[in-house]
């Protein structure tokens, strides 16, 4: 009552929280229906905001190389009006932002895949899903990963059946771990050295420790 009453008194205009009716005057027309709802003990009850986020899941981070990777998500619900724009963002830091570096995959609902690229190797990120409506961006759960310090090769095997593996390291193909064939590629046996005569040996020769 005493807010209604002061802004009468005081030829308060216009639509504020004491012109109950609407009718943009404070006055005696408002005291009524303060003064009856007070005597039946109703409260105030505002009506919950329809504007509502998008619904997204973060996929998991798959063919992670050392620049790349793929990645994705799903739209389980647009929210209060369509999903404009869709994707996933990462960064070295947790809970990444769209604003950032950033996907663009797509509309509405479903599941989409994404391509992480410009990525740093050997490194730590994290990634995860947006949505973007008329209400605002949501985000999906954060999906932590290392990108690789190398790009695996084809790898090579040897004459006597033995696989190594290797790795590119530029334009070039590196063996990653030391020989044991005991072969040459004609077939014939590579000498094994297991006394002091290594030194003074006429040929090649392996010495196995």
């Amino acid at each position: 009552m005493t807010p209604v009453d002061n802004n009468s008194a005081a030829f308060v205009a216009g639509y504020i929280p004491t012109d109950v009716n609407g009718d943009g005057m404070i006055d005696t027309g408002d005291m009524p229906i303060i003064d009856n709802n007070s005597a039946d003990y109703v409260t105030a009850a505002f009506p919950a905001s329809t504007n509502t986020l998008p619904t997204v899941n973060t996929a998991m981070v798959t063919n992670i190389t050392t620049t790349t990777g793929i990645c994705g998500g799903n739209v389980t619900s647009e929210g209060s009006s369509m999903v404009s724009a869709r994707g996933v963002c990462w960064s070295n830091s947790p809970n990444p932002l769209a604003t950032g570096n950033h996907t663009t995959d797509g509309n509405g609902t479903g599941s989409f895949i994404s391509n992480l690229f410009g990525l740093i190797p050997g490194t730590l990120y994290y990634v995860r899903a947006y949505a973007t409506n008329g209400a605002g961006t949501a985000y999906g759960n954060n999906i932590e990963f290392f990108t690789s310090l190398f790009t695996p090769g084809n790898g090579v095997t040897d004459i006597d059946g033995n696989i190594y593996t290797s790795v590119n390291l530029g334009s070039q193909e590196w063996m990653s771990e030391n020989l044991i064939v005991t072969h040459y590629r004609n077939g014939e046996i590579i000498p094994n050295i297991t006394d002091n005569s290594w030194n003074n040996f006429p040929s090649g020769a392996y010495c196995a420790v």
